[in-house]
């Protein structure tokens, strides 16, 4: 017996040659929502994070936040069966506060060169 089609991803950007999603894969489907939530850990990248920390001026700690900006604007996540909490606690990657406070420091050099 097949499983229900839980949650499908959908890669929208035509001719997208970064190495990962793959360009020749577009949908993903998903069983479960924590399947959903570590297929997101690895596809979001640190800049939409660092990005989204930005613009907010708050960390991005759910999941919700972490498909705000950035990668997460380059797809369509049907839940059929409302699986997805979008409040879930997301884990950022160890290096986080670092490339953080690395471009907030690059932009307050580029103010002060520039203001």
């Amino acid at each position: 017996m097949n499983s229900p089609k839980l949650i499908e991803v959908e890669y929208y950007p035509d001719g997208e040659q970064s190495p990962f999603p793959d360009p020749n894969e577009r949908k993903w489907v998903f069983e479960t929502h924590e399947d959903f939530k570590s297929w997101v850990h690895g596809y979001v990248c640190i800049h939409c994070l660092v990005d989204f920390a930005s613009i907010y001026n708050k960390t991005p700690t759910t999941l919700r936040d972490w498909l705000d900006t950035g990668c997460g604007c380059e797809i369509g996540v049907t839940d059929v069966d409302a699986a997805i909490n979008w409040e879930d606690t997301m884990v950022l990657p160890d290096s986080f506060e670092q490339e953080l406070d690395d471009y907030q420091q690059m932009m307050a050099d580029a103010f002060a060169r520039h203001g």
